[in-house]
C-alpha cells in the first residue's frame, strides 16, 4: 500500500461506517470461532436463546426480534428442527400460526451458546477502559433502534 494516502481515503478509513463495519468483521470472526464446537451460528444461537427465553413463537415474530429477514428466520429454523434443538407446535388460538419451541437439546445449546458468546463479549469489554466501554455501550444503544 502506498505511502500517501488521499484525503477522501483517509475519511474513509478513519469514518465510522468503515470502523463499524472492520469491528463487525473482527467480531463475527471471534464469534463463529468461539460457537465452532457446538455445531451452531450466531443465527442459531440467538433463535434458541429468545426462545428459551420468552417462549415459543412464530417465525415472523423471531424476525422481527433478531432483525433478519423472513427467508433467513424459516431457514434457521429448518435446521434447528432437523437438528432436535426445536419443534413446531400449533398456535392455541390461531390455526394458520405455527409455534416454534425449544427442546432441552436446544436449551443445552443456548446456555453453551450463550456462555461462548458472552466469553466472546467479555474479550471485548477487557480491550476497552470502563469509559470507553460505557461510550460503546451508548453508542450502539443509539444506533440499534429497539
Amino acid at each position: 500500500m502506498s505511502e500517501t494516502v488521499s484525503p477522501a481515503v483517509s475519511d474513509w478509513l478513519s469514518g465510522p461506517v468503515f470502523r463499524l463495519w472492520k469491528a463487525d468483521q473482527l467480531l463475527s470472526r471471534a464469534v463463529t470461532a468461539a460457537l465452532e464446537g457446538i455445531g451452531a451460528t450466531i443465527t442459531h444461537v440467538g433463535i434458541l436463546v429468545h426462545l428459551d427465553g420468552l417462549g415459543p413463537l412464530s417465525a415472523s415474530d423471531l424476525a422481527r426480534l433478531l432483525s433478519l429477514t423472513p427467508q433467513s428466520t424459516t431457514a434457521a429454523l429448518a435446521q434447528l428442527e432437523e437438528l432436535g434443538w426445536t419443534v413446531r407446535a400449533p398456535h392455541p388460538t390461531h390455526r394458520r400460526v405455527v409455534l416454534h419451541e425449544v427442546t432441552e437439546a436446544g436449551r443445552a445449546i443456548a446456555a453453551d451458546g450463550r456462555h461462548r458468546v458472552g466469553a466472546v463479549g467479555a474479550d471485548v469489554d477487557a480491550l476497552l477502559r470502563a469509559d470507553d466501554r460505557a461510550a460503546a455501550y451508548r453508542a450502539t444503544a443509539a444506533l440499534i433502534p429497539d
